[in-house]
């Protein structure tokens, strides 16, 4: 103890003994702590503090990164509202009028100046519209067959109703149109349409139909043959040509 006492009033007045430089020279060095890992201590403490540092920082961003999911979230399931614009006390309001729909134009129905209701003529331009038939020329057959008597019969009980449709012959047709009754003026129409269409498209000519729905299409074969129209085919026409609408 005398002597640690006695170093440290040398070493603090500049004091050196013999004796001090003799242990001095003979005091063995004490071997330097190597710091573990190769680091001192000063250097693994700023490590850790960097380390501290930087798990600071990925908490903060993982956080934010979740608060950033969770409002997106509740943004698209919240319905949009609707914002209505309200009127501030004062203002003037502006009301649109409603404009007045146009008139539709409806095209009057021009009927044909002959005895036959305006419901069985509505029925004859409807199945002329559909076979592509001159609704004229079924008005002046239906004149020339029956003038315009719906019990009509002739031809010994052969010819039956407004276009004399013979059930003989044609019978199949009505029944396959559902238009069996030929005496009845709705049905008859109907089928003496559906039968002048058929034949009108076999020729493509006028007059050879109307000569085939009153004699035949051999009938009609002989008189194209020989240059000739039947007085029947050009007295239809003519009549057709003469009819008034109302």
């Amino acid at each position: 103890m005398k002597q640690k006492i006695l170093r440290f009033l040398r070493k603090l007045f500049k004091v050196h003994s013999p004796h001090d430089e003799w242990m001095d020279i003979y005091k063995k060095p004490q071997p330097k702590k190597q710091p573990k890992f190769g680091f001192t201590r000063h250097e693994v403490q700023l490590l850790m503090a960097v380390g501290l540092i930087l798990l600071f920082i990925a908490i903060s961003l993982f956080a934010l990164f979740v608060v950033t999911q969770s409002n997106t979230t509740k943004a698209e399931e919240k319905e949009p509202e609707i914002i209505v614009d309200q009127p501030v006390v004062g203002d003037k309001v502006e009301v649109e009028e409603e404009s007045e729909p146009e008139p539709v134009e409806v095209k009057a129905v021009a009927y044909f100046d002959v005895p036959l209701n305006e419901d069985l003529q509505d029925r004859i331009f409807q199945e002329c519209e559909t076979r592509d038939v001159d609704p004229a020329i079924i008005v002046a057959m239906i004149q020339k067959e029956s003038y315009f008597n719906p019990n009509c019969i002739s031809d010994g009980g052969a010819s039956h109703g407004l276009m004399q449709i013979q059930p003989r012959w044609h019978q199949p047709r009505a029944d396959k149109l559902g238009c069996s009754d030929l005496m009845n003026p709705y049905h008859n129409v109907t089928v003496g349409i559906d039968l002048f269409s058929s034949l009108l498209k076999q020729k493509g000519s006028l007059e050879w139909a109307l000569m085939a729905y009153n004699g035949g299409p051999s009938y009609a074969n002989r008189k194209t043959n020989n240059g000739e129209v039947s007085s029947y085919a050009r007295s239809v026409i003519d009549i057709s040509k003469k009819l008034e609408r109302v």
